[in-house]
């Protein structure tokens, strides 16, 4: 019996509404990036581009500032990884 096998390239395009840092859930940033392809049986990478703004007047400055030095190894500490939440929408 012959054997079909069926290949599929996706394209799609991924928009960044909402990037939050994790204290307070403070809105920082957006993105958006298009014509994504995934090819049949392979592996994709891709670079995400969003914007992170920050502004001193925004909710939770203060903190967000200390967590971010905490987190670059300001004071010695260890270096460790920064969580941002995105909330992704995805087009085919």
């Amino acid at each position: 019996m012959p054997r079909c096998v069926c290949t599929l390239q996706i394209v799609v395009s991924l928009t960044i509404h909402q990037a939050f840092y994790p204290i307070n859930n403070t809105l920082v940033g957006s993105g958006n990036e298009s014509d994504i392809t995934f090819n049949a049986h392979s592996q994709t990478n891709f670079t995400f581009p969003f914007t992170l703004d920050f502004s001193t007047n925004m909710a939770s400055s203060t903190q967000i500032l200390a967590d971010l030095a905490t987190k670059c190894g300001v004071g010695g500490g260890a270096v460790q990884d920064i969580t941002i939440n995105l909330d992704i929408t995805v087009c085919f």
